[in-house]
C-alpha cells in the first residue's frame, strides 16, 4: 500500500512538471537535476529547462550554422543543447531551452552524447 502511494505522488508530480501554462504554448520549467537524474523518463519528450551558458561552440554543417553548448544549473548538473542557427548567447548567460530531451544522442558510429535537448527555442532570460 505504501509503494503504491509513493508511486502516485511521484506520477503526480512528474506530470505537475510537466504540463503547459493554460493559455500558452509554453511549458512550466524542470530542473536540469531532475531531468538529468531521471533520463529514461523524459527521453522523446518536449521539455523546458533554465540554466547559465557553459562552453559555447558555433559550428556550420552543409552550409547551416549551429550553435551547440552546455547548460548547467546552481550544482553544476550538465544537459547540452544543439540549436539550429548561431545564436546570440555567450558564456554565462541564463536561458531557458524547450526542445526534445534524447537521454542519448548518436552523431557518429564511435560518438555519442547523453542528456542532450534538440532546441527548438531559446531565450534569454
Amino acid at each position: 500500500m505504501t509503494m503504491k502511494i509513493l508511486l502516485i505522488i511521484a506520477g503526480l508530480m512528474s506530470w505537475q512538471f510537466t504540463t503547459s501554462v493554460p493559455g500558452s504554448d509554453e511549458q512550466a520549467s524542470i530542473s536540469i537535476k531532475w531531468v538529468v537524474s531521471n533520463p529514461i523518463y523524459y527521453d522523446g519528450k518536449k521539455i523546458t529547462v533554465e540554466g547559465e551558458v557553459e562552453r559555447v561552440h558555433y559550428t556550420t554543417s552543409d552550409g547551416d550554422p549551429y550553435t551547440l553548448f552546455r547548460l548547467s544549473d546552481s550544482e553544476h548538473n550538465l544537459i547540452g543543447v544543439f540549436s539550429e542557427g548561431h545564436l546570440s548567447i555567450s558564456k554565462g548567460n541564463r536561458v531557458r531551452v524547450t526542445g526534445e530531451f534524447k537521454k542519448e544522442e548518436r552523431a557518429t558510429l564511435i560518438l555519442k552524447f547523453k542528456n542532450v535537448i534538440e532546441a527548438e527555442r531559446v531565450e534569454k532570460i
